[in-house]
């Protein structure tokens, strides 16, 4: 496995990481192995050694709390208000951007859907705006009470709370370990 850009801060945490995964006695795994036998697999072939696969680690561990933002609980008095199996549940983790097409792609969307949704919306994810106010009073003007903007969601609660959702792949083993049906209609690459 190469990491290009060594030469940077990043690439050198990267490649070390990567240097010290290969020489220890085991890899611990947020996963399960139904969810991603192919990529463990190939995972598997850069790392011989050990892997025990633990997940979802939120099952285990609920009390645990990994978030890097405030959660806004008022997204759960709105839910709350939703019908069952009625809502989608939008959001893209701590790291991933947008650009400001791919916000108005998935916009547009919510909006065609015509479903109520929840839509994790931090700052910073769309690429290039310092805030996303503009943007989102637009969005909230065209879509009404139909949606629900937070800047980060209490995750756990939401997941429990009701079933039908659209959700990134990082957080699909929290989102199957509560029985949560998934959709995953679109994708970028990251």
């Amino acid at each position: 496995m190469r990491i290009n850009g060594q030469e940077d801060p990043t690439g050198k945490l990267l490649a070390n990481m990567l240097k010290q995964t290969k020489a220890s006695s085991g890899i611990i795994w947020n996963s399960f192995t139904e969810l991603e036998e192919p990529e463990l697999k190939k995972i598997l072939q850069y790392f011989p050694v050990p892997c025990f696969l633990i997940g979802p680690f939120h099952k285990r561990f609920p009390a645990s709390s990994s978030s890097l933002f405030e959660p806004d609980r008022s997204s759960m008095s709105w839910l709350d208000h939703q019908s069952p199996s009625s809502v989608l549940y939008i959001s893209f983790g701590s790291a991933a951007q947008l650009e400001e097409q791919q916000f108005l792609e998935v916009a547009h969307g919510l909006a065609d859907s015509k479903q109520p949704f929840l839509w994790v919306m931090r700052p910073g994810f769309i690429k290039g705006l310092e805030g996303n106010e503009p943007l989102l009073k637009w969005f909230l003007d065209l879509v009404g009470e139909r949606g629900c903007i937070v800047k980060w969601a209490p995750q756990q609660e939401v997941l429990a709370h009701y079933e039908h959702m659209l959700h990134s792949r990082e957080n699909t083993r929290q989102t199957l370990g509560h029985g949560s049906t998934i959709e995953i209609p679109v994708a970028w690459k990251f």
